[in-house]
Order: structure tokens, then sequence, then C-alpha cells
């Protein structure tokens, strides 16, 4: 009869797993002192809850594509890094733990996870949170304690206590959009004001240089933040 579950949350386990035999559903390994990477969760196809939390694994955290009935995940302060992987082919994912770790780069975007009810990427050096939709479900989200690039949205602010630095205020920016239409229903003022909610950023700081045929085409410039410090984007992150 195969193993279908291991709970051995603070075993006094110490070492690291380089082999992991048997297609689990529960794994709970969290509370030791187990090193190492997380390699060994690379032949699991069937986890329904996953915890690994406060142990001292390290490198980068695995795709677990393959668990598609995935619905509680825990590595949450550990000594991992790199790039969080996407998250959205987990429908079923109900808890997202990772907090207290060093993971740089980008929230993951979390399309397709409309059960998550928790997530905690608190406590680690992520830059960007874009990505993160608004989510149907989700009761508690942790993202402070990063270094978010501003600007952020309402939501990810009120929602998920965050915060966000702009680390450049004084450089101007200037780029050419072809959109769809025609030149002469073109509408300058509509378009700065949807520009400006898009970027979560001051209408005054967009300026149209020009807007000429084919479809339409727009030449813009972007003026630094207004105010200093800002929560406003950087011209270049904008």
């Amino acid at each position: 009869k195969s193993l279908i579950s291991l709970k051995a949350k603070e075993a006094n386990l110490y070492g690291s797993l380089r082999t992991f035999k048997g297609d689990l559903n529960t794994l709970d390994i969290s509370g030791n002192n187990l090193e190492g990477d997380l390699d060994f969760l690379a032949d699991q196809t069937s986890l329904v809850e996953l915890s690994v939390a406060s142990n001292r694994f390290r490198g980068a955290f695995p795709s677990l594509q393959s668990n598609k009935q995935l619905q509680k995940l825990d590595f949450s302060n550990n000594y991992l890094s790199g790039n969080l992987p996407s998250f959205s082919y987990l429908s079923k994912l109900e808890v997202l733990r990772g907090k207290g770790n060093s993971f740089v780069g980008s929230v993951p975007h979390l399309y397709g996870n409309d059960a998550l009810i928790e997530l905690d990427l608190s406590y680690n050096k992520l830059d960007d949170a874009s990505l993160v939709p608004d989510l149907p479900n989700l009761a508690l989200c942790y993202l402070n304690f990063n270094s978010f690039e501003c600007s952020l949205s309402k939501g990810v602010i009120s929602n998920c206590q965050a915060s966000c630095i702009t680390t450049d205020t004084s450089t101007s920016e200037s780029l050419r959009i072809r959109i769809e239409g025609n030149v002469n229903e073109f509408n300058e003022k509509v378009f700065k004001r949807n520009v400006a909610n898009i970027t979560s950023a001051s209408e005054q700081r967009f300026e149209i240089l020009q807007v000429s045929s084919g479809s339409v085409i727009i030449d813009l410039k972007i003026y630094p933040p207004l105010t200093n410090p800002s929560t406003e984007g950087s011209s270049k992150r904008l």
C-alpha cells in the first residue's frame, strides 16, 4: 500500500532530501532543520497540502504545475531566492504562504487563482506587484516589507498592506503609442485621463506631443513625479 500522507512537523529532522519516493496527498515537514534545495518535490503530482515552512531550504522554488489539486502551499521562513514561478495553473489553491525568504522580481500573476483566500509574500525583496489581480475570495493578503517600486494599485496598498518607493524622480521619458481608431475622432483629454487612471499617476505628467494617422499614433512625453518623495511610479516605469 502506497504512502499518501507524511506529517513530520517539528520532528527535529536534519540534513537534505535528494529523492522522495511516493506520490503524496499531504506533506508537512515544517519546523525542522532541513536544508538544500526543493528539487525532491519534482516527482510529486498529487499534492493537496504542502508545507516546507520554517526550515533552511535554499535556491529557487520549483514549479508544481503537475499538482493540479493543490489547495494549501506554505514555504515561508526559509532561505529561498530568485523569481517566484507562476501559480496560475493551480486553480484550486486557497492558501499561498511564502513570507520570510529572499524572493526578487514580481509577485507572480495570479490570474486563474480565484479560489485563493490567503496570500502572504511579506518580508521578501519583491519589487513589482503590477500583476496582482482583484481576487474575489481573497480575505487575507500580506505584501508588506518588500521593495516595491511605485506605483501600486489602490487595492494592493489598502488590502495587502503594501508600500512602495520611487527611485527616479527626475527623468522624463518619451514613447510612441499606436491604437486602433480614426485620428479625426481621437480625444486627447480622454486619452490622457485614461492613461493617468491606468498608471495611477497625475494627469499633468502626460503631454501629447503629436498625433498622426495610421491608425492613431500618439507621441507621448511622461514627466517625473510632481512631488518627492512620491507614491507615483517613475517615468520609465510608467
